[in-house]
């Protein structure tokens, strides 16, 4: 069973690596295309000044140059801060979260609260609900140890409440993902 574990984070992780591979080479080149525009910039800069200056004087030469960068500044800035267009198209407009959320029968309107938030008990059957088919293919399989497991998970899930069990299901995915990126020979 070890060894499926091994494969599987290992088929898991290769994708990964890859894509940050290439990720990174791609930040690279652009950090160094940007370096190479930045320096193309300041020359062009200088290069404009002295003609600008040996037509006229230095000081209409960085008045003009100022000017110049001014203008594409404030054009970024606009461009960067206008809200983006509404399009209008003959679709109904969209619907909220709450309002997609709301039952179709009145009648269970009377509760909100209740129909907004599971209880204990609703999370717990939802638990079991899903824990179900996977304790059943582990038994089937002969894997008595593994569905005790998925079973002690399934009752601390329980016993955590959703949002207990969300940030505990990250810090065991941080946690599986430092365990599993390190270069240790796993057991």
């Amino acid at each position: 069973m070890n060894n499926f574990f091994k494969r599987l984070a290992h088929d898991a992780t290769v994708p990964l690596e890859d894509m940050l591979g290439r990720l990174v080479k791609k930040f690279a080149l652009i950090i160094m295309a940007v370096g190479c525009v930045i320096a193309a910039s300041a020359f062009l800069t200088v290069d404009l000044f002295l003609y600008i200056e040996s037509v006229s004087s230095p000081v209409v030469a960085a008045g003009s140059i100022a000017g110049f960068y001014a203008v594409f500044a404030l054009l970024f800035f606009s461009l960067a801060l206008r809200r983006p267009a509404v399009v209008e198209t003959g679709a109904p407009p969209p619907q909220t979260v709450a309002a997609l959320m709301e039952p179709a029968n009145p009648a269970l309107l009377s509760a909100p609260s209740a129909a907004a938030r599971p209880t204990a008990a609703q999370f717990a059957a939802n638990l079991d609900t899903i824990a179900s088919p996977i304790l059943d293919a582990l038994r089937e399989a002969g894997m008595q140890k593994e569905a005790k497991a998925v079973e002690a998970g399934t009752q601390v899930a329980k016993q955590l409440g959703p949002f207990s069990l969300v940030v505990m299901a990250a810090g065991a995915g941080v946690f599986l993902g430092r365990t599993l990126g390190s270069k240790r020979k796993l057991l």
